[in-house]
Parts: structure tokens; C-alpha cells; sequence
């Protein structure tokens, strides 16, 4: 006997009861062992078989197209309602997996899946889109509403010749076993599945009374509808041949992908390439019809794996590819060890400095020191406009603070990804956390030069030398007496980056113009994809999670100018959480201090200088959510991350399992102890500026912001809404601060 399930299998015991109806339509229930349940078996259902007699239409295109629907006797039939790549003719479900998933083709016409090959012959298949609209664009189209003769439909004229016509019946849709009134609308499936990434849909035509000109939409896979089969050829698909890698240098590659099928559509070729296979950032597009496309890559990072996926974009289907390939080192800056001193950060310092080859090694050449913002270390002019950061709208107006890891700064760009600028808070931290020792230090290699000595928490220690500085003049000073090293961050002034080591105090706030000439000491902290070179040195820091959602550095982007998108986290919660702060491109740093409704990291923290403090009143723009322009993680992350709302801070805490971890929180996905569903926030205090300088208070506190202001009449607008949290102590709460502080900013964005 045949039957139709209906129920879902469930057990009581030893027993299990299977409900089903019969050919009949009478329900039945069979109760059997559970240990039965390997022998049984699914067997062939009722089967359809039609007698249509279609004549063919041939108005001189691609294809010929049937006069009439699958399953109908005439041109003027409506015909048979089908389930997209439903072939037998009797699915009825509402249920997608009864359809063909997107394990099937994307294409299914003259497939397997082809309804009209299956139960015509060969020869005919579903239409393709591009058939379709090949002939929607070749016809004339009328609304025609002949009750009394059964037509209602479309009709469409051939543009050249309108003696020849074609007749599309109202066929309405089908949605389990109720159907659509037939006289109100047309819908017809083509063989392509939807664009969608959900493929819950395909793509089909639709008209109107309103609407005579058909046009092509999409609909869920298991509507029926009606199918007018066409014969001749189908287009073979363009997709992708082969995807390779050449000419791979330091910096440079170029890839090469080869286009198989049919290319007179001109298919848009799409590569998006980046450090991580997770977060491809850069983007680059072709336009052209060839069997051969090349795309050559440049300012690459030297000794760093790149992931490159080719993407085809044709009106029959979206391919894919993605290959991956190793850059070059560049021998005239030979990368050095990682080494961990014990930093609370987990961030490493490199054993030697840009150029060096050992940890006192000053080389009499040029590459020893340089100016600020140059990656080639090739430029040693006295002019600030000649250095590429110059040349930056954003510098320009103020805005870029922090070149580290950009396309700006020397050691990530020469020595590759991981690799970068040390900022002021890794000197300020290397001074607190390491004990300093001055003078002569001789390196492994025989090399004695005057500097400093910083022994870590761990006892393993670097030496920098004190490679002095080319000043506004050109001239080499305090070379073996001052130790002078770049810092990535700039204090909001185009001429004013914060560069300075001092040996005499230690001092991290000293300041000189981007042209003077300054050795460099980069940090390495471990980041998805990232690679530590040939130097032999240890892993990097927690990355704070592997990604948990959608990819967030899909901008179209060129090259980004501050610290990248960081990856989103499902925690569980009803948004993703990012995996690190805007500014940072870790878990473990910092990243920026940001005043709440502020974009950027300011030089000043007080309320007079504060963006929304006019006329010595605040600007409320307490609004929810927080419009992009005041949101620092919509401004600097772009796409849809945004500052996360106060009851998202709530949520974080009540509702997820909360750890101390070196000097921040683990927070987990409740239930969780996967580091890939979990976030790190470090501590980080909050800046305000006390008696002229900048402060940085309460270091033992997690301090982050909130999208929310506060309302309390109180304040009268006056402050916002903070995260406040105490590791030592499991101490978290969220509370009010005064607007003009700076604290650091956790992106979230919507599931």
C-alpha cells in the first residue's frame, strides 16, 4: 500500500507510531518496535503522466517556446500549478526541504530537477531567466480579458512582427492545495533559483491587469505555479575555470582567472582579497567579456598569507572561487623575533628595530630611522608634503589619530600582517610593567650600542638602541646618547604626531613634525590570519573569539585608514557582539577614547572643548537609535555596526556567564567555555583632562559607553550611559558619566 506521511515519528517506550494517510484519504497510525526503524524503507508514490500536444512559437530567438502550459490541453489552459523542481507532480507541501535544496543547481533547466524535460521529453526544458527575459524585451504586451472565451491573460507581440503572438493565461498560484483566484494574475517559474542566501525562493515571472508587462521577481519554492516550457538550446552557464596566482612578490601578485561558457552577456567579475579568509577588505571589480581575466594586486604586505576569492556575477548564476598564496619578505627589512615580555596587553615587541638585523644594530644606511607615516622607508625629505599620510583627506582635516596597522604604517606594511607601530599606550605600558636599565648593552650578534634595557614581568627582556634623530635640518643628533622612536599615534594635528621614547625620563609625550627622522620599534599582536614572520617568535595575544556571524570587513573598501572592522561573536543574545573595541585590532588592546556622540579620539577631554557642549549648554541628541553620524563604531567600522543600547549592556551581563581573565572579562555565550563564543573586554578607565593634561582614570575598571543618553531631569542631558565593570571584584553595572569623557567603544550590530 501506498501512503503519504503526515506525522512526525515518535517513540513511548520500545514502541514508536508512525500516522499516515492512505491513497484513499483515510488516516491511518501503525505502531511498531523501535528497533524496526532501520528496515524501513521509502518506496515510489502515485506517478503523473501527461498527454500534452504543445505546437511551438518561434519568434527567432534563442529559444522556441511552447503555445501552451505544462499540463494544458490548449494555448487558452491554465494548466498544471508546480512546486519549483517538483517532477512528480503530486508535492503539495509547504515545507522547502520536500524541494530542491541548495545542494541542487543553482540552474535546475534541463536538469534532473526540470519538471518539463522529465514529463515531456529532452528536447524541452524550464526557460531560463535570461530565455524569459529575452522574450518579455522582444514583445509588445496587452492585458486581455476574454471571460466568455476562458482568456484572461497577457498577450505579447513580436516588436518586428506583430502577426506573430504569444498567450499567457492568468494561471494565479497554488499554496498547499488552495489556490489563488486564476483570473487575477499570471505567475510562471523559470529554472533559476533565487539571489537570496537563504535560496528559500526561485526566481519566476508575474504580471497583471495592472501590470501587463511581465516582469521577473522571486517567490518561495513550494508555490505552485504555472511552467511554459521552451525548446532549443539552454545557455551553458558561464563559470569559472581556474583561479591561480602569479608573479607573487613582496607586494605585489597578480591572479589570474579563466571564464568557461557563455560570454556575451559580460559577466561583472568581482575579487575580493584580504589577510583572512573570514574578512576579505579590499575589492576590486572587472567589467569585460574574456576567457581570461587578470587582476594585478599591489601594496600588499611582504611575508603574509592573502586569501583571494574571485567572484562571477552572470545572469544565470553567481561562481565562485577562492585560493590563497604567501608574499615575499623583503630583504632590506629582515623581520625579527615576537618577543613576549609578560605585558598585561599580550602584546609582543620585536627583537630589533626596522632595518636592523640585531637589537643594537644601527645601520649606517638609511634604513634606520624615518619619517612619520612613510611605509617605503624610502622617503627622507624635509617636507612634510612629500610623505603619502600628507596626501590624506582625513589626515589633512584632523581626523586620522592612529596609523597603525594602515596602509601608512612601515612595519606592518614592510614586515606584514601582525606587524605594527607600537601606539602611545604600548610605550606608556612598556615603561609601567618592565623594569628599565640604561646604558652600554652588547646584542647576541656582538653589537654594543648605548640605549635601554626593558625587562619584562617575565624576565625575558629587549634592548633599543639609542639611535638618536634627523632633525628639520637633515642632521643626525644624539645618535648613542637619546633613544627617539615613533609612536603610531597622532595628537589631532597634521604636523603633530606623538613620536617619543626619551632615555632621560621615559617620557611618552613628547611630540615632533612627521618629517623628522626616527627609529622605529615594532609591536606584533596576533590577529585572524596574521603571521609573525621569520623570526621564530611565539604566538600572538587572545584574539577575543573566532567569528561568530556575519563577515564585517565587506566594505568595498580600497585600503583601509584606521584599524579594520572586527569580527562578530553570537553570544546568544539578540545581536552580535564585536569581538574587539573600535581602534583596536586586537581583543586585548584598548583601542580609542571616545566622548559619548563623538566619532574620534580627542587631545582635549574637557567639557569646553566637547562637540555637544554650545553656549555653555549640552546639545541633546539623545535620540534612539543614536543617528550614524554621532555613532563612532557606524563612522569608523562603517556598514551595520553601531554603539551597542544601554538594555544591550544589560542583556550582556545578565545573560551570559562572566569571567576574570589577566586584567578584563571572558564573557561567554551562557552555558558556553568556547573562546569562538565568547568576546574579551579589557580594562581601560576613562580619559578626562585634569589641570591641562590628559588623564587616564580608574585603569582597574572596564569603562565602555553606551548609545544611550541619560534622561534623568537631573542632568539635564548632561551625561550618558556607561558600562562599568570591576574584574578583581565581578563588580558590573552600567552607570553615568559625563559626556566629555573618553572611553573606549564595543561595537554590536543586528542579527
Amino acid at each position: 500500500m501506498v501512503c503519504a506521511l503526515l506525522g512526525v515519528l515518535s517513540t513511548s517506550a520500545q514502541q514508536m507510531v508512525l500516522k499516515y494517510t492512505d491513497q484513499d484519504g483515510v488516516q491511518q497510525v501503525l505502531q511498531m518496535e523501535v528497533w524496526r526503524i532501520d528496515q524501513m524503507q521509502f518506496v515510489p508514490g502515485n506517478s503523473v503522466t501527461l498527454t500534452d500536444t504543445p505546437n511551438i512559437i518561434d519568434f527567432g530567438l534563442g529559444v522556441r517556446w511552447a503555445d501552451r502550459n505544462l499540463g494544458a490541453a490548449s494555448a487558452k489552459d491554465p494548466g498544471l500549478l508546480i512546486g519549483w523542481g517538483d517532477t512528480t507532480l503530486t508535492n503539495y507541501s509547504t515545507k522547502l526541504q520536500y524541494f530542491p535544496t541548495t545542494t541542487a543547481p543553482a540552474q535546475i533547466s534541463a536538469s534532473q530537477y526540470d519538471v518539463a524535460k522529465v514529463k515531456w521529453d529532452e528536447s524541452w526544458h524550464m526557460p531560463t531567466e535570461a530565455e524569459l527575459q529575452e522574450l518579455i524585451d522582444a514583445c509588445n504586451w496587452e492585458w486581455v480579458n476574454d471571460v466568455e472565451n476562458d482568456s484572461v491573460g497577457v498577450v505579447g507581440k513580436l516588436k518586428t512582427d506583430e502577426a506573430k503572438t504569444i498567450f499567457f493565461p492568468a494561471a494565479g498560484y497554488r499554496q498547499g492545495k488552495t489556490e489563488a483566484d486564476k483570473t487575477a494574475k499570471g505567475y510562471y517559474w523559470t529554472g533559476m533559483l533565487g539571489q537570496a542566501t537563504d535560496k528559500a525562493k526561485a526566481r519566476m515571472m508575474s504580471f497583471s491587469e495592472g501590470t501587463p508587462t511581465p516582469t521577473v521577481a522571486e517567490d518561495f519554492r513550494y508555490l505552485g505555479l504555472a511552467i511554459r516550457p521552451v525548446t532549443g538550446p539552454v545557455v551553458v552557464p558561464t563559470g569559472l575555470g581556474t583561479v591561480t596566482a602569479s608573479s607573487i612578490e613582496a607586494q605585489s601578485a597578480t591572479v589570474t582567472a579563466t571564464l568557461t561558457g557563455d560570454l556575451e552577456d559580460a559577466p561583472q567579475v568581482t575579487i575580493k582579497y584580504g589577510t583572512s579568509a573570514d574578512n576579505l577588505a579590499y575589492t576590486k571589480t572587472v567589467d569585460e567579456a574574456a576567457s581570461t581575466i587578470t587582476i594585478n594586486l599591489t601594496g600588499l604586505l611582504q611575508n603574509t598569507t592573502y586569501y583571494v576569492k574571485v567572484i562571477l556575477q552572470t545572469d544565470n548564476g553567481t561562481f565562485d572561487q577562492t585560493i590563497s598564496f604567501d608574499t615575499k619578505k623583503l630583504d632590506k627589512f629582515p623581520v625579527a623575533e615576537a618577543v613576549n615580555l609578560g605585558l598585561s596587553s599580550g602584546t609582543k615587541w620585536a627583537s630589533w628595530n626596522m632595518g636592523s638585523t640585531s637589537a643594537m644594530h644601527v645601520p649606517e644606511t638609511q634604513y634606520a630611522r624615518y619619517g612619520w607615516g612613510d611605509p617605503t622607508g624610502e622617503v627622507h625629505s624635509l617636507y612634510a608634503s612629500d610623505y603619502l599620510i600628507s596626501q590624506n583627506t582625513s589626515f589633512k582635516n584632523g581626523n586620522i589619530i592612529d596609523i597603525a596597522g594602515t596602509q601608512y604604517d612601515i612595519a606592518t606594511v614592510q614586515w606584514g600582517t601582525g606587524w605594527r607601530l607600537p601606539r602611545q599606550s604600548d610605550f606608556e605600558e612598556l615603561i609601567r610593567e618592565c623594569t628599565a636599565e640604561r646604558g652600554t648593552f652588547t646584542d647576541a650578534n656582538g653589537v654594543s650600542h648605548y640605549g635601554i634595557k626593558f625587562i619584562g614581568p617575565n624576565g625575558r627582556s629587549i634592548l633599543l638602541p639609542a639611535a638618536g634623530l634627523r632633525n628639520s635640518k637633515g642632521n643626525l643628533v644624539s645618535d648613542n646618547s637619546l633613544c627617539a622612536y615613533w609612536a603610531s599615534t597622532n595628537l589631532n594635528n597634521v604636523s603633530v604626531p606623538i613620536p617619543i621614547v626619551y632615555s632621560t625620563s621615559l617620557s611618552v609625550d613628547s611630540k615632533g613634525p612627521i618629517y623628522y627622522q626616527l627609529a622605529i620599534r615594532p609591536v606584533y599582536e596576533e590577529t585572524s590570519g596574521s603571521s609573525s614572520g621569520s623570526g621564530g617568535g611565539e604566538s600572538g595575544g587572545e584574539s577575543g573569539g573566532e567569528p561568530g556571524g556575519e563577515s564585517g570587513g565587506d566594505s568595498g573598501q580600497t585600503q583601509p585608514e584606521t584599524p579594520s572592522a572586527g569580527n562578530a561573536v553570537d553570544l546568544g543574545l539578540s545581536i552580535y557582539w564585536a569581538d574587539r573595541n573600535v581602534g583596536s585590532s586586537s581583543a586585548s588592546n584598548v583601542g580609542y577614547y571616545i566622548p559619548w556622540g563623538d566619532t574620534q579620539s580627542r587631545s582635549d577631554y574637557s567639557q569646553s572643548t566637547y562637540i555637544h557642549y554650545k553656549n555653555n549648554a549640552y546639545v541633546v541628541t539623545g535620540l534612539q537609535p543614536l543617528p550614524a553620524q554621532y555613532d563612532a563604531a557606524s563612522q569608523v567600522w562603517g556598514g551595520d555596526w553601531r554603539m551597542p543600547t544601554m538594555e544591550e549592556w544589560s542583556d550582556l551581563i545578565n545573560y551570559c556567564d562572566w569571567v576574570e581573565e589577566g586584567d578584563g572579562f571572558r564573557v561567554y555565550k551562557k552555558g558556553s567555555t568556547k573562546k569562538s563564543e565568547s568576546i574579551y573586554l579589557p580594562t581601560s578607565g576613562y580619559k578626562i583632562t585634569d589641570k591641562g593634561s590628559v588623564t587616564t582614570m580608574s585603569r582597574s575598571y572596564c569603562t565602555y559607553w553606551t548609545s544611550t543618553l541619560s534622561t534623568t531631569v537631573q542632568y539635564k542631558g548632561a551625561k550618558g550611559m556607561a558600562f562599568l565593570g570591576r574584574p578583581s571584584s565581578d563588580y558590573k553595572t552600567v552607570t553615568v558619566y559625563d559626556r566629555y569623557q573618553g572611553m573606549p567603544i564595543r561595537p554590536v550590530k543586528n542579527k
